[in-house]
């Protein structure tokens, strides 16, 4: 049976199952239907499954199945302590009238005709796989299946123990298991997982790929960390492969400031992001000689705070070997790129003290909305990891000295001399090196501007809908196409003037999007109204000798968007802050040729526009001319 084919199956089982459950209870209800059968035809486990309780018994008939099902699941965990919690995570007896058993009836049906056996294992990856797609956000977090591909690849797993304390439904596990098969190399998997009913999925999981040591426990990796030596210490393991979850605020920092463990030696990471605190855990739990690979978001790359000292203390330890920079949309539901972090206890000795940066965000294959990491595209990274080779806008060893140089940011891109940035003029690949070499006098923007943030949101009592207003405040939505909207202003009334000070702009002022995913800029302009900047831009107020149009165009062009982008933070949400702007070098003209180069960009833009607006006249009398032909412009109002 072909996947075409399966697919109709599973189209036609679920389509029965509609009007009585949603997609997450039809897909636990038709995993656990699919394991059972599986354990029924296969003789390589060691579970025990008494006749009166096997497939063939159960659906010999219709009547009260439901209730029959759920009565042999709870025996047959008993008699099986390792599947406790698998088959009877959801209930089959609230199917309890006649017309809901025929329809559980058909489905075993339709389960009987699905492929198992030696191909059960591709059926479960394409369960998960089908769920995903239909569940979205809702579901549970399916790895896309390059990546769990990727990780076992470069982390070369084929003897000894893996470990994973983030399981979900353990497809990392599972690949590790099968690469090492392939190597013919064999290994024993442990992992753990906070939520019950994912567990019986990772479990299932294993069974159907043929894996029946479920070394897989209910728990907590942060709260309480199940796998351990003695009472005093963490089990170590060969391989740590994990995938947190991404920026996870209830993440148990009291259970990190209490720890006896030793796990979290390098810092307690924010209240507001666990990312750090899962990296300390995977980290902890490595042997020796063991190595590690953990999925992370971009932010941990350049957190400022505790994420910035223990990165540096991970740093300082060489425990870092390499960093991949993945790219954005290869998660359904998830835009936001992920970043592999490799940790490896024993470095070769020529790659001590140094830590490979790969660029590999460009290369996918993109289909429909989302990304997908192609088969070359894995090799290159792979080759590149093992072969530590150093390409130009692709791969780099970056020293420890220069690490600190770039206050211990691990973003790839900091470390590369050119990139893409999209300008006015198109595409264009920008050679930050070029610039900084460049033989003309630069200076920090900060030192001949005073470049100050916006005003965090406002209390409820400074809005007001009244004419008894004092500013009125721009936020991101009020300047489009360089220009304020100031019918669009919102009224606030603000009668601290420190605020008034500090966030107050005034004509002449520069004012640029410091969050978001667009572009903002903007001068303001001669007006009456007092102005107040949001939180969502940063003002720069030119000094003397300074020109506000020559200010906006370097940072519209080419070097000073590359400048920003280096700069931006945040994962979901780019921002820039305006301590990043104000260290902006900037090329440092005369008065003269700063006023000349603003008013000539100004032309530049009042042209276009002009011809912009010309073209529309003439299209729009092409189309009146074309109406008449056609006989109805007399009917046109």
């Amino acid at each position: 049976m072909d996947m075409q084919e399966v697919q109709k199956e599973v189209y036609e089982a679920l389509d029965l199952l509609r009007n009585s459950f949603t997609i997450e209870e039809m897909k636990y209800r038709f995993f656990v239907l699919n394991t059972f059968r599986y354990l029924n035809e296969s003789d390589d486990h060691p579970f025990h499954i008494p006749t009166e309780l096997r497939w063939n018994a159960l659906r010999a008939d219709g009547f009260n199945l439901g209730k029959r099902l759920d009565k042999a699941f709870k025996v047959l965990e008993e008699e099986n302590p390792a599947l406790d919690g698998v088959f009877t995570i959801f209930p089959f007896g609230m199917l309890t009238e006649t017309q809901e058993d025929a329809t559980l009836f058909r489905i075993m049906t339709i389960v009987e005709r699905l492929p198992l056996g030696k191909e059960a294992g591709d059926f479960a990856d394409f369960l998960f796989s089908f769920f995903s797609d239909r569940e979205g956000r809702a579901g549970d977090l399916v790895t896309p299946p390059e990546i769990p591909d990727l990780l076992t690849r470069l982390l070369e797993i084929k003897n000894g123990t893996v470990y994973d304390g983030t399981a979900g439904i353990a497809q990392f596990l599972v690949k590790a298991y099968e690469y090492a098969r392939i190597q013919s190399g064999e290994v024993q998997l442990y992992g753990q997982e906070v939520n019950s009913r994912v567990l019986a999925l990772s479990k299932m999981n294993f069974i159907l790929h043929g894996i029946y040591d479920l070394n897989l426990k209910l728990g907590d990796v942060i709260i309480d960390p199940l796998w351990k030596e003695n009472d005093k210490q963490l089990k170590k393991f060969d391989y740590v492969i994990m995938e947190p979850p991404f920026g996870l605020s209830r993440w148990g920092r009291k259970a990190a400031e209490e720890d006896l463990y030793g796990r979290f030696r390098f810092g307690i990471p924010s209240a507001a992001s666990g990312d750090m605190a899962f990296v300390q855990h995977a980290v902890a739990s490595m042997n020796e000689k063991g190595k590690a690979a953990v999925i992370v978001p971009p932010g941990v790359l350049f957190r400022g705070g505790p994420d910035q000292r223990i990165r540096e203390e991970l740093l300082k330890e060489d425990l870092i070997d390499a960093v991949i920079h993945l790219p954005s949309n290869l998660y359904v539901g998830s835009g936001i790129p992920v970043v592999i972090l490799l940790f490896n206890k024993a470095k070769q000795m020529e790659h001590r003290g140094k830590v490979q940066m790969i660029q590999a965000d460009q290369d996918y294959l993109k289909r429909r909305a989302k990304h997908i990491l192609r088969t070359q595209d894995i090799d290159k990274i792979v080759h590149t990891y093992q072969m530590k080779a150093e390409i130009e806008q692709y791969s780099r060893i970056v020293s420890l000295s220069e690490l600190k140089e770039n206050e211990w940011m691990l973003n790839p891109k900091r470390y590369f001399g050119s990139a893409e940035i999209e300008t006015p003029i198109g595409t264009v690949q920008v050679n930050w090196s070029q610039y900084e070499a460049l033989d003309f006098p630069k200076v920090e923007l900060g030192d001949i501007a005073n470049v100050f943030r916006g005003l965090n949101t406002p209390s409820a009592k400074e809005f007001t809908m009244d004419t008894e207003y004092t500013h009125k405040l721009i936020n991101l939505a009020d300047v489009q196409d360089g220009q304020i909207l100031f019918d669009t202003l919102t009224p606030i009334y603000l009668d601290d003037k420190k605020k008034i000070r500090s966030y107050e702009v005034q004509p002449g002022d520069v004012i640029l999007s410091s969050r978001g995913l667009f572009f903002k800029i903007a001068i303001i302009p001669p007006t009456h109204e007092k102005l107040i900047l949001s939180s969502n831009f940063i003002g720069i107020r030119p000094g003397r000798n300074v020109d506000s149009g020559y200010i906006k165009a370097f940072l519209e062009s080419p070097i000073g968007r590359y400048y920003i982008s280096l700069h931006q933070k945040g994962a979901a949400i780019s921002m820039i802050s305006h301590k990043d702007i104000e260290k902006l070098p900037i090329l440092l003209l005369s008065l003269a040729q700063q006023q000349k180069l603003s008013a000539d960009f100004m032309e530049a833009d009042r042209e276009l526009k002009e011809t912009i607006a010309a073209a529309e006249r003439k299209h729009k009398e092409q189309y009146r001319k074309l109406y008449e032909d056609m006989g109805i412009m007399n009917i046109i109002e």
